[in-house]
């Protein structure tokens, strides 16, 4: 027992509570809700920059296609909760209900009342994030326009559409996007409250689920992408449905450039020490859905999970892949009937077997 207690600490004890009760981690290093989905931890500074990668390497403003995609996953996580009593001063307490809600998500505060978000996510898919928020609690459908007025300061217009409350159209075609049935363990995360959200041991974070990122892929399925040829260099993907194969192969590489863009060390000893590298860079992030099978004739192969997090967990091991060889990755992506299984090898090197075997 220590001779002094120290009473002093940084985190807020009621938002960590908020957060400790609203998610878990699989055995598997997902992050899940109390509902099933799956999310994942993001800083400020990666979202802005997978917005400028995606739009570079797609060729098309995103905007809207990421804030459409933002209010569809948002509005099916807040669906189960239509049926929650609330009971006497129900508005009231509704209100308040999902304004803890937001807090725990970390996307900063919101005004009902003047529609301003003060918040660190970027502002195409924050404002997504309100729209969906804004017409559960009123139970009716809006339009929305938004203006960045500073770094951190969105101001929203909102004018009510005459419009049923359906709920958007599933994900179809993509076979990693479900709920998860596992169970979760109480991670106990500390987090330290501020204006514009929390962090965690000083690191600005928030939560994001993956269903807005399987959207984003599937409303991307139908654009004509310019640069495909170039990004394709990098990736084979068998067994895709082709209407979001060509959508997913540019998230792929933005997820994938998105890691390399940042100054992460990647160690990688002669044993290949690849589950020591995932339980660093991945689980604490919530993509824990994979796992390296083995390394032969310098190619590594590992198995993807079919959960919703597969793109970024397909992207981000590339990614570390590259920083671990400092070589040029090739990513073969094959979609298996209960798995996806990603080997994957020097560029260099495989080129030149092929011109070896020619």
């Amino acid at each position: 027992m220590p001779i002094i207690d120290d009473f002093y600490h940084t985190h807020d004890d009621e938002l960590s509570e908020s957060y400790n009760n609203n998610f878990s981690n699989t055995t598997d290093g997902n992050i899940i809700d109390n509902d099933g989905n799956l999310w994942f931890i993001s800083k400020p500074n990666e979202v802005t920059d997978f917005f400028s990668l995606l739009e570079k390497i797609v060729g098309h403003p995103m905007g809207r296609i990421l804030h459409n995609s933002a209010t569809d996953a948002v509005e099916n996580i807040l669906a189960p909760l239509k049926q929650k009593k609330f009971g006497l001063f129900a508005k009231k307490k509704r209100r308040r209900f999902i304004r803890r809600l937001w807090s725990t998500y970390g996307w900063g505060t919101y005004d009902f009342e003047s529609n301003i978000l003060r918040t660190a996510v970027q502002s195409s898919i924050v404002s997504g994030f309100y729209l969906a928020f804004v017409e559960y609690f009123h139970d009716a459908r809006f339009k929305i326009q938004w203006q960045q007025q500073t770094d951190n300061v969105i101001c929203c217009n909102l004018s009510s559409l005459n419009r049923d409350m359906n709920l958007p159209q599933a994900i179809q075609r993509i076979p990693w996007q479900h709920d998860t049935v596992s169970s979760g363990i109480r991670d106990k995360k500390l987090l330290e409250k501020h204006d514009l959200g929390w962090s965690i041991d000083g690191h600005q974070c928030f939560m994001l689920p993956c269903e807005f990122v399987n959207r984003a892929i599937f409303n991307c399925g139908g654009l004509s992408i310019p640069n495909l040829s170039r990004i394709k260099v990098y990736w084979v993907l068998n067994n895709f449905d082709s209407t979001i194969e060509k959508s997913l192969v540019c998230f792929l590489q933005a997820f994938k450039e998105l890691f390399i863009s940042t100054e992460a060390y990647v160690f990688l000893t002669e044993s290949n020490n690849w589950t020591s590298v995932i339980n660093t860079h991945m689980n604490p992030h919530g993509l824990g859905s994979v796992k390296h099978n083995r390394t032969t004739d310098d190619i590594d192969y590992f198995t993807v999970q079919l959960e919703s997090n597969a793109p970024l967990v397909i992207g981000r091991i590339a990614g570390l892949w590259e920083r671990a060889n400092g070589k040029q990755p090739l990513c073969q992506v094959t979609l298996e009937s209960d798995f996806i299984e990603l080997k994957i090898q020097s560029l260099l090197e495989y080129n030149r077997d092929i011109k070896v075997e020619h």
